[in-house]
């Protein structure tokens, strides 16, 4: 799947570019585990923009799962 996420350190958003035939579930997890946000790409939707200008400052990891397969992605909130 190709799949783009940027920009990367942020401080705003982060912006998920795809285009994929089947829906895509994000969760967002800080540091220590926690979940931040959850959400849905539906199928059809290319480009989805996600605030975390409410983040604390630091490291959080998005894990984006589709088809049972899931892709993590370090992001630096500053």
């Amino acid at each position: 799947y190709r799949i783009a996420v940027y920009p990367n350190p942020t401080s705003n958003f982060i912006n998920i570019d795809t285009k994929a035939n089947s829906n895509i579930d994000y969760k967002i997890y800080d540091i220590t585990g926690k979940i931040v946000t959850t959400g849905i790409i539906k199928v059809g939707e290319t480009h989805k923009s996600i605030s975390v200008n409410k983040f604390n400052l630091g490291i959080y990891n998005l894990k984006l799962t589709i088809n049972n397969k899931s892709i993590n992605q370090k992001i630096i909130i500053k």
